[in-house]
């Protein structure tokens, strides 16, 4: 998968508000480094429910074009 398709499963994922969002993207510079190691997700400052949401879009992918 490419940066961008790892960018877009997270933009569409649901409970992932635009605010999570920007935060995921100042802080990993390739998604792929969330994608393939979830534990770095702990360096972020997220509610439970975010942490959540990230999580869930992280090991279920919404990979289809809308």
């Amino acid at each position: 998968m490419d940066d961008l398709s790892y960018w877009l499963a997270l933009h569409k994922a649901s409970g992932i508000s635009p605010a999570t969002f920007n935060q995921l993207f100042e802080h990993f510079p390739n998604p792929d480094i969330l994608f393939n190691s979830p534990e770095a997700l702990k360096a972020l400052d997220l509610t439970p429910a975010r942490r959540l949401a990230v999580q869930k879009a992280i090991q279920e992918p919404d990979l289809e074009s809308s």
